[in-house]
């Protein structure tokens, strides 16, 4: 504990009068595991277990403060992820962390669901047909050919439900320029 107050001490003087973003946030904390056993090692005797949800949204920063998590100590890592679901590449996400995963040479475990609970058939079709469009990294991310079901029925609309529209950037006003023009 001794190490953390000494190193907290440390970034806020590296940091002084700038704020942190959250990255930076986390990166210090990697920092602090990475170089500091004893820290790795209290944190291991408190906790045996990780589970991290919606893993296809980690950052590069939160990716590393995992593996400085679980380090030679935490062997019972899970993620749950859906590279469909990938929403935060604008804030530098990485699906890739996914095909990465757990790295090492350890063992992996998959276990794909095709039953969505959450969303009705022409979101699926459209979220399905856009899949291949995408491209992907190597080793693949995921298998585009899985296709997700709806898990239930709903009664069929007169009127189309799902629009699927293509941008040449990633920037966010191309978005609401044509969410205005609509």
């Amino acid at each position: 504990m001794e190490a953390l107050l000494r190193n907290t001490g440390r970034h806020r003087r590296n940091y002084a009068g700038h704020q942190l973003d959250f990255d930076r946030l986390i990166m210090g904390a990697v920092d602090l595991l990475e170089r500091h056993p004893e820290l790795r090692c209290r944190m291991h005797q408190s906790c045996r277990s990780i589970l991290v949800d919606e893993y296809q949204d980690t950052s590069y920063a939160q990716e590393r403060l995992l593996r400085a998590v679980a380090h030679d100590g935490i062997k019972n890592v899970a993620v749950v992820d859906d590279p469909r679901q990938a929403i935060y590449v604008w804030r530098e996400a990485r699906v890739e962390n996914i095909a990465g995963f757990p790295g090492d040479g350890r063992s992996r475990i998959e276990a794909p669901l095709s039953k969505n609970w959450r969303s009705v058939e022409p979101i699926l079709k459209v979220a399905n047909k856009s899949i291949h469009v995408y491209h992907f990294g190597d080793p693949a991310e995921f298998d585009a050919d899985r296709i997700l079901e709806p898990a239930r029925s709903f009664a069929p609309s007169d009127h189309p439900t799902v629009t699927l529209q293509v941008f040449d950037t990633r920037e966010a006003e191309a978005v609401a320029e044509w969410i205005g023009a609509t």
